[in-house]
Parts: structure tokens; C-alpha cells; sequence
């Protein structure tokens, strides 16, 4: 039976156009509403259609009259409807205009979104004064909305404000002033617009974004900083008093208005209006430029480098970093500003060196006075071999910047400050990987340290007297390697020659940054028994950033890198239990914190045993110890825990058999632990609580240098589906089993692994024993198999979860519960893979 009555007419509502103007007269207000919502997507004709928007713009209930203004908007954006003759567009405008005062509040939010796209399209329908004079009516009839009390009626007048270009610049300076400017008085209103204007004057649009900005509503200040914005490129006079009414909402307590008002000063300086002329030219001192450029650009930017927000910083340090500083003293005071900041926020370390980079690029006449200095406070700080000072790093960012874009400075930089360039390669390439080609970064390195003398001045003599820094070319911002003019085969030779030895040294200076690192970490441990956790965590963070930018520098250190990233997660677990066993029972925390860390280190410690290849035995045993010294701080914190006294002398078995297996000498914790297991179960565990016996044992702890860091391999899976497609889900029917073809790809797996498919559906998980016949190989080893899945739920669709994991075999772990699964804890390789299933309907394909 065919269901009756008007909500039948919506299933289908664009296949009748009569039908659904129909309901555009129907006396329930939903049917009229829905109807109008539809009404401009339709095929209804345009001679139709507007007619009706505009008499229902008159309706009586205001829901009715918001979506004829939403469906007239609609007609204009979409541009699906072609609207001919210039009065229809200035009837739907003025038709918009009268509703912008309508007493409710939805009714004039769309009315001005209607007044914005139909105004726009009468603008570009006209020509010469008359195309300004609309754009200048429309203009400043938003500035007399911006004033509105509602809140959402001001948020909409701004962002459409933002829309309008080619506005008259007394006009826009007038925005900017509360009193009328003598220039605009006595001006004639505008009434070439329309032969209906309303004849606004010049004087409605005072103050409007001075009104905008000083908004009680937070949301209405950062939209009146958007639109601000996008005026700012029209006019020069009007860019200069946006700056100055911009710096005034700098100390806004919303982050979004200061995001916004450091976007809008970027946009600025992009289009060069900013004039840093009076910026601190007249101070003499640095407390006196420190108390005196309280209203300065720079003063305020310098602010924003210590907010407490980085974005914040972040986005004052594009400004800094692209902006030209008139004054050397402004300058040193803004690079003095960017290292003090480069120390205190190292999270922030890739933005701030990168504006160092950029404002030595753009600031070349400074950076010339200044490169002496530079140079002499690189070889002091880099000479006292603290290679972690991040100031350090900055200098050689700016001494590395000035060489490549300015000759002048590159003669009097001396070969040893691009010979500790070359140390800090990696990591500098990685953070100006966007501006700076990685190539040519390092050939210019190579030949600035003088490899190659005579093969070098030879070849300079060849490329028709081209200088050193024209090796490198700049290219829309970027360094890309030159067009080098050899004129013989001996050149080619040298080229080839200088390619090997730049791939030489990229890798011995990755070598000696992979064996600094891991020898920083030993020191964080001696940091952190000390006392010292905090200064050990800044090591640790510097180390981290080492090895994630050798991971993405090059393939032949990523199994490396990937195992630095690990230990370190482990031995900033490790600082925390530390920590904890430090504090009084007073100020420590709960048990369940406490879990929480220690979970993550024994993970951690879990991964770097399974997950990696090539280790020693020292070096097994060794990550045996570091268990040991786990369960140990877990005892000294809690003294009391039967669970963790039997892990522990299940690891000092293991490592005891080790030992006599491989003929290896132990350390002082394993021989301490050893002696106390040799004691009955009773006198172990009152042995084992006691905090002052363990903490004897803990002193003679310290981390050790890995036996063989070349040999290491990285463990991973790769798993790929063929055929599926998460828009066409595989199909089955409740009950039975469902087969999925997975393609997977294993690297570094040795024939040992013991490898599952875990197959999982929500808590409920399957396991498919993965069999490797691998021969211990590097390569990467490809496999196909089908893993079935028989737990398919009585559902109308179900999300299959799929992962890939190697079993940890020699674990004194309590074996885990899975009918047909591993009987030991997994250490996922792979990322998980989803595949959605849907019930099974006639003539679909079934996936068993």
C-alpha cells in the first residue's frame, strides 16, 4: 500500500517539480521548509524558482523566511542556475537587503550570507565607477551589520566583509577610525549603485573593525582578524594602520586571536608594507631597548617567542623569519632573541633554527657584520665539545646560511666551522629539507672544506670562472644543484669522483652522530642516578631528534635509528621508576601509575629483543640486566610483590644460564642477584624487600655499549589485501567462515620467529600460525596466504582487525589463554589492517 500524504512526496522529491512547489504553499511550516531546502537543487526553471523564493521571503514564520534566503544563497553558489538580465540579480539583492534587519536573529545570519553572494555577482556584473560604487555599498552596508547584538549575526557580517575586494581606501581607512576622517566629510552618499539605494554615506563604516576587535565574544575578534587580513593587501596607507591596531590585540587572552593576529601580520610583511624604519633605532643599551620598544613590532614578537603556547611561538617565528630588519642593532637583538629561545624551548628546535636560516637569507647586509662574531662563538661553544647546546646548532644554521647565499661571507668563514656543519649534517638537513636541496647542502659542504684542492681549482677553472657559491642555484626558494659546464672527460671524472666522496663522508659524519648519541645516552644514566632527571631528559630528547632524522635521511641507518628510538623509550621508563624510588612515600605516586611505566618499559624491552636481529649475546644479556633493573626499582618503591620476586629470579635464571652457556662474564647486579637466589624462597624475598640492600645493588648499575651496532636489523611485516576496497566491502553469511588473501611481506626475519596473523573482532581474537622458512636473510621475503576467520557474528556488517606478530619464546611470562594461538605474549610487526565485512545478499559474491 502506498503510504499517503505529503511525506510521501519527499522520497523522491527532484522528480516532480509540480509536487514540490506544491509544497512550498502547504500550510504545515516543516513541509514548507523542507520543500524550500530542496527547491534549488531542482530542475524547477530559474523564471519559477526566484519568483518563489522571494514571495517566501515574506512568510510570516521566520523558519520559512530562513530557508528562502539559505535557497536564494544556494542558487548563487552552486552556480547550477544560469540567472539572465541584470534585474533579476539587483531584485534578489535589494530583496536580501530589506532582511537583514528582520527581528530574528537566524533570519538576518542568512540574509547577509543572501546580501554577500548576490552582491558579489551584481559587482561583477558592472563596470568602471559603477562596479566601485557597488563594491563600496556593499562594503558598508556589512559595516553597519558588524554592530548587530547578536553574536552569530557579527561573526557572519565579518567573514563576509572578508569577501569583498577593490573597496575605496578612504573607506577602508575609515574601518579603521571611530571619528570621521576629514577627507570622507561632506562626501555625497552612493546611490550610483542602484536606483533603490539607500544612499549610505562613507561615515557608516567608522570603526568597524576597531568595533570588531574589541569585541566581548572572542569568536567575533578572531573573524574580525580574518577579514582584516584580506584588505590588508589593497592598500598600503590602510596595511600600516592595521599593524598598529593589530599589535593592540596581540595580548588577547584567546590563543585563536593571537594565531590570527600573527597570521595577519605574516600576510603583511609577505606583501612588504611593513616598515621597520622606527623599530629600536634610537636605544643605545640592551635594558634600553628591552624598556623602551614596548610598542614596537619586534618588542611584541619577542613576546610571542616566549608564550606558552607553541603555536604561538611558532607563528611569531615565521614572521621573524621572513620579515627585513631595518637596523644592525634591531637585528642582533632579534637573533639574540631567537637563540635565548632556541635554549629554553627545544620542542620548538626545527622552527626556530629555521627562522635563523631564513633571516640570515633575507637580512644579507647585517649578516655580513655580524659573521665574525658568529663564527668566533661557534668555535667557542663547539671546541668545548657540548654538542648538545642548542645555540650551538644556531650559529652553525646562520654561519651555514650566510655562506650559501652571500659570497662576501663565505670568504671569511673559516673550514672549521663547515667541519662542524658536517657533524650536525643530519640533523641539519632534515630540518631544512623544505628549503634546502639535501645534495647539493652536502656538496657545498664538501668542496667549503676544501676536499679535493687541486682537482677542485682545476675544475673551477673550467667552469669559466663561475665562483664556489655558484655550485648551488637558488630556485623558488629552494637550493637545487647547478648545470656544471665541464669541458673535458676530466671533469666528469672529478664530478663522480666528489659524488663518492660526499656519500663517503655523509656516512662516516652518520656513523660518528649514531656513536655520539648512544654515548649521550650513557651519560643521561649517570645523569639520572644523580638526581639530575630533568637535564637527562633534554639529553634523551636531543638524542631522539638524532635518530629520527637519520631514519629519514637515508635507508642504510634506519634499523639503527628505529633501535635508538626504543632504547631510548626504554631508558626514559627507566628515569621515571627512578625518579618514583626517589620520592617520599608522601609525594609518590599510586601503584597504578607506577604499573602504567612499567608496562610501557618492559614493552619497550620486549621490542628490542624481538624485534631486531643481529644482536650478541653480550647484548642479549645485557637487555636481560636492564629486566633485572626493572623488577629491582619496582621492589625498592613497593618493597612487597610475590609476582615481581618471581619474575626476578626467573630473568637471574636466565641470565645465569646465559652466562655459563656463552662463556660470558656477568655483572655485578646479575652476580648480587645470583648469590640471593641461591637462598631458600623465604630469606630471597625478606632480602629482596630490603630498600638499602637494593639500592647497593642499584648503584653498580650502569648502561653499556652495544657489541655490534652494524649488524642490527630491523624486524617489520608489511600486509597487503588484493582486491578488497574499504567502498566495496567483502560479503558474508553469519555462521560460516570467512577467508581473507593476505600478501605479506617480511623483512629481517630470521628462522627462528615464531610468526601469528591475529585475526580480532572487537575483544574476541583468532590466531593463523604463519610458517617462515626463511633462510636468515636481509631481503625481503614475500608470502600469500589466506587466513580464515570462523567466529563471524549474527550482524548485518562486522570490522575485522588483522595484524601481524612474533611470538617472544624465551619470556618467563605467564603463558596467555588462546585455543590454537601462541602460548606467549606477541610483539606486533606490522600496523593493523581493517577489513569490513557485509551481510550477504542474492548475487553477491560470498568470501570464504
Amino acid at each position: 500500500m502506498t503510504p499517503s500524504g505529503s511525506s510521501a512526496c519527499f522520497s523522491h522529491p527532484l522528480d516532480d517539480p509540480s509536487q514540490l512547489l506544491s509544497l512550498c504553499f502547504s500550510p504545515r511550516i516543516s513541509d514548507r521548509t523542507r520543500a524550500l531546502r530542496t527547491l534549488a537543487h531542482s530542475t524547477v526553471p530559474p523564471n519559477v524558482l526566484v519568483p518563489v523564493l522571494l514571495g517566501l521571503m515574506k512568510d510570516p514564520y521566520p523558519l520559512v523566511r530562513r530557508a528562502a534566503l539559505e535557497g536564494l544563497c544556494g542558487i548563487c553558489v552552486s552556480g547550477n542556475i544560469v540567472v539572465d538580465g541584470i534585474g533579476v540579480v539587483e531584485g534578489c539583492y535589494w530583496s536580501a537587503v530589506g532582511m537583514i534587519r528582520d527581528g530574528e536573529e537566524c533570519v538576518r545570519v542568512s540574509a547577509v550570507r543572501a546580501v554577500t553572494e548576490w552582491g558579489i555577482m551584481l559587482i561583477d556584473s558592472k563596470d568602471g565607477e559603477d562596479k566601485r560604487d557597488c563594491t563600496d555599498h556593499l562594503f558598508l552596508l556589512l559595516c553597519s551589520i558588524v554592530r548587530d547584538m547578536s553574536v552569530s549575526v557579527r561573526l557572519e557580517g565579518f567573514y563576509s566583509l572578508g569577501k569583498i575586494k577593490q573597496v575605496s581606501e578612504g573607506i577602508l581607512l575609515q574601518s579603521l577610525s571611530k571619528r570621521i576622517l576629514s577627507s570622507l566629510k561632506g562626501k555625497k552618499p552612493l546611490s550610483r549603485c542602484s536606483a533603490k539605494s539607500n544612499k549610505l554615506r562613507a561615515f557608516s563604516a567608522a570603526g568597524a573593525f576597531v568595533h570588531g576587535l574589541e569585541d566581548e565574544c572572542s569568536e567575533v575578534r578572531r573573524a574580525a582578524c580574518i577579514s582584516l587580513r584580506g584588505h590588508i593587501s589593497l592598500s598600503s596607507r590602510f596595511a600600516d594602520e592595521a599593524v598598529t591596531l593589530l599589535l593592540d590585540v596581540q595580548n588577547d587572552d584567546s590563543e585563536l586571536v593571537r594565531l590570527e593576529v600573527l597570521e595577519a601580520l605574516h600576510h603583511v610583511i609577505k606583501c612588504d608594507d611593513l616598515k621597520m624604519q622606527q623599530v629600536l633605532t634610537q636605544m643605545n643599551s640592551y635594558e634600553q631597548k628591552k624598556t623602551c620598544a614596548a610598542s614596537s613590532v619586534l618588542e611584541k614578537l619577542f613576546r610571542s617567542l616566549a608564550d606558552r603556547s607553541p603555536q604561538i611561538r611558532v607563528g611569531a617565528l615565521k614572521i621573524l623569519g621572513a620579515m627585513k630588519i631595518a637596523t644592525l642593532q634591531s637585528y642582533k637583538l632579534s637573533v639574540e632573541s631567537l637563540l635565548d629561545g632556541l635554549e629554553q624551548y627545544p620542542q620548538n628546535e626545527a622552527e626556530f633554527l629555521l627562522a635563523l636560516f631564513e633571516s640570515v637569507r633575507i637580512n644579507g647586509g647585517h649578516a655580513v657584520s655580524i659573521i665574525q662574531d658568529i663564527c668566533h662563538k661557534v668555535r667557542s661553544a663547539c671546541d668545548k665539545l657540548d654538542f648538545d647546546e642548542p645555540q650551538a646548532i644556531g650559529l652553525l644554521v646562520m654561519a651555514l646560511s650566510a655562506s650559501l647565499y652571500h659570497e662576501e661571507c663565505l670568504r671569511q668563514i673559516p673550514e672549521s666551522i663547515f667541519s662542524y656543519q658536517a657533524v650536525y649534517f643530519g640533523r641539519i638537513s632534515a630540518i631544512l629539507g623544505d628549503v634546502v636541496n639535501k645534495d647539493a647542502l652536502l656538496n657545498h659542504l664538501c668542496c667549503s672544506r676544501g676536499l679535493e684542492h687541486a682537482s677542485k681549482d682545476k675544475f673551477q677553472t673550467e667552469t669559466e670562472g663561475s665562483s664556489l657559491n655558484t655550485d648551488v642555484m637558488m630556485q623558488g626558494g629552494s637550493i637545487g644543484t647547478s648545470s656544471l659546464k665541464a669541458s673535458d672527460g676530466d671533469s666528469e671524472n672529478w664530478s663522480l669522483s666528489m659524488c663518492t666522496k660526499c656519500q663517503q663522508l655523509s656516512s662516516v659524519e652518520s656513523w660518528k652522530s649514531i656513536k655520539l648519541s648512544f654515548k649521550s645516552i650513557k651519560i643521561s644514566w649517570e645523569l639520572i642516578k644523580s638526581g639530575s632527571v630533568s637535564e637527562a631528559l633534554n639529553l634523551l630528547r636531543s638524542c631522539k631528534e638524532e635518530f629520527k632524522s637519520l631514519t629519514n635521511d637515508s635507508l642504510d641507518f634506519a634499523s639503527i635509528s628505529v633501535f635508538g628510538l626504543r632504547y631510548i623509550c626504554l631508558i626514559k621508563s627507566l628515569a621515571k621508576l627512578w625518579e618514583y624510588c626517589e620520592l617520599s612515600q608522601k609525594y609518590s605516586p599510586g601503584m597504578g601509575q607506577v604499573d602504567v611505566v612499567l608496562v610501557k618499559s618492559l614493552r619497550a624491552l620486549l621490542e628490542l629483543r624481538y624485534r631486531f636481529s643481529g644482536l650478541s649475546k653480550d647484548d642479549e644479556l645485557y637487555l636481560i640486566e636492564l629486566e633485572l633493573l626493572i623488577h629491582v626499582l619496582k621492589l625498592v618503591r613497593f618493597q612487597i610483590c610475590c609476582r615481581t620476586v618471581k619474575k626476578l629470579i626467573g630473568a637471574v635464571s636466565r641470565a645465569v644460564h646465559m652466562c655459563d652457556a656463552n662463556s660470558l662474564v656477568p655483572s655485578e647486579l646479575i652476580r648480587g642477584l645470583a648469590k640471593l637466589s641461591q637462598v631458600d624462597t623465604g630469606s630471597i624475598t625478606k632480602l629482596l624487600c630490603s630498600p638499602l640492600h637494593l639500592m647497593k645493588l642499584l648503584e653498580s648499575c650502569s648502561l653499556k655499549d652495544f657489541a655490534h651496532l652494524d649488524k642490527i636489523r630491523h624486524k617489520k611485516a608489511e600486509l597487503l589485501i588484493p582486491g578488497y576496497d574499504a567502498e566495496n566491502p567483502f560479503t558474508f553469511i553469519p555462521g560460516l567462515p570467512v577467508g581473507v588473501t593476505l600478501e605479506v611481506s617480511l623483512y629481517n626475519a630470521t628462522s627462528e620467529d615464531r610468526l601469528w596473523i591475529k585475526l580480532s573482532l572487537d575483544e574476541f581474537s583468532e590466531f593463523v600460525y604463519l610458517d617462515n622458512d626463511v633462510q636468515d636473510c636481509e631481503e625481503v621475503v614475500p608470502t600469500t596466504i589466506t587466513a580464515v576467520f570462523y567466529g563471524t557474528p549474527n550482524a548485518g556488517n562486522f570490522r575485522l582487525r588483522i595484524i601481524v606478530g612474533v611470538e617472544c619464546l624465551s619470556e618467563d611470562l605467564s603463558a596467555v589463554k588462546h585455543h590454537g594461538g601462541p602460548k606467549y605474549p606477541l610483539i606486533y610487526l606490522s600496523s593493523e589492517r581493517v577489513v569490513y565485512f557485509m551481510l550477504h545478499s542474492r548475487g553477491a559474491r560470498i568470501d570464504i
